[in-house]
């Protein structure tokens, strides 16, 4: 029950629906204290509240945000490990620190292969992307956002994502200085 609304509740994160993720994440809050011996549930919970704040208040992300994940056990299960590493990398990107991001990134790219779900591998490109473009490797998170864009547009929901993505693509192009196709993905954004 908890585990199906936890995976719920990433969904609608990943589709930017805010209401409903404010909503499950209420209700869960209010479930959350009855697993308490569960460890595994317990840093799922943890990492998926962080993704959430840093889709609702990204501006107070800091340093410490993680703090709360990084005292669990390092997970051994490839599922929670890449979910760990994926978070810990996207944390790390937006306090700056971009060599642990990319040591993040290197190991949640390793367990991905574990991850069954297309749009979770949009997502990781998405924030491959992301990554690439703060390091201003533009020509690399073209290639990453790209790839994001191309999966979710084969998904019905994910309307804003790939507009997020288009966004992205004209922000690489104005740095590239191919304003014509920034301002094209703009218009389609």
């Amino acid at each position: 029950q908890i585990t199906k609304l936890l995976n719920d509740w990433y969904q609608s994160m990943l589709k930017q629906q805010l209401v409903k993720a404010k909503q499950l994440k209420e209700y869960i809050d209010s479930e959350i204290n009855n697993v308490k011996e569960n460890q595994n549930l317990l840093l799922y919970y943890s990492l998926l509240d962080f993704r959430y704040k840093a889709l609702t208040d990204w501006v107070s992300i800091n340093e410490n945000s993680f703090d709360e994940m990084d005292n669990f056990t390092t997970p051994a299960d490839d599922f929670l490990a890449y979910y760990y590493h994926f978070f810990k990398a996207f944390h790390s990107t937006l306090t700056s620190n971009y060599t642990e991001a990319s040591e993040h990134y290197e190991k949640a790219k390793k367990l991905l292969i574990h991850i069954p779900d297309p749009i979770e591998h949009a997502e990781f490109n998405y924030r491959m992307g992301y990554f690439y473009y703060q390091i201003y490797k533009q020509v690399i998170a073209l290639d990453y956002i790209k790839l994001a864009k191309e999966e979710f547009s084969k998904h019905e929901g994910y309307e804003i994502n790939v507009a997020l993505c288009d966004n992205f693509i004209g922000l690489c192009c104005i740095d590239l200085k191919h304003f014509e196709l920034a301002e094209e993905s703009f218009n389609k954004a």
